[in-house]
């Protein structure tokens, strides 16, 4: 079901007329073209004089090369996020010290994690960009 303000810009769209035009390169005119020849066949292709429409909708954004510094930068707000967390969940029975330890062993192994993470999604960013051959 649309949502109020879909229904709205539905409507708007059908209030108006459209026609569609495209600028002659040579004298910049517009003219006009038919609907139809932007459509495609019956049997699925797009015609010759239509224009070839893009794969999804925005650019793939780029993904940089991971850096230790950048998951430094991330991964220490985490890291202490555990410390804390050890240290009020971390049990009654259980010294601070040794929750603090626990915290800092989990926050360290986090670092890593999320560099392979960083590095995981820049290979396949070159992947999809074709800019890494497949393993072979």
């Amino acid at each position: 079901m649309p949502t109020k303000k879909q229904r709205r810009r539905r409507a708007k769209e059908q209030r108006h007329e459209w026609e569609y035009v495209e600028i002659d390169p040579e004298t910049g005119e517009e003219r006009t073209v038919e609907p139809k020849a932007l459509k495609t066949d019956k049997d699925g292709a797009r015609r010759k004089d239509a224009a070839p429409a893009r794969r999804g909708g925005r650019p793939v954004r780029p993904v940089p090369p991971p850096s230790w510094n950048r998951t430094a930068r991330r991964a220490l707000p985490f890291a202490l996020l555990l410390v804390v967390a050890m240290l009020l969940i971390g049990g009654e029975n259980t010294p601070v010290a040794a929750r603090i330890l626990y915290g800092l062993l989990y926050g360290a192994l986090l670092f890593p994690f999320m560099y392979w993470t960083d590095r995981m999604a820049y290979r396949m960013y070159l992947k999809r960009s074709g800019q890494l051959p497949p393993r072979t």
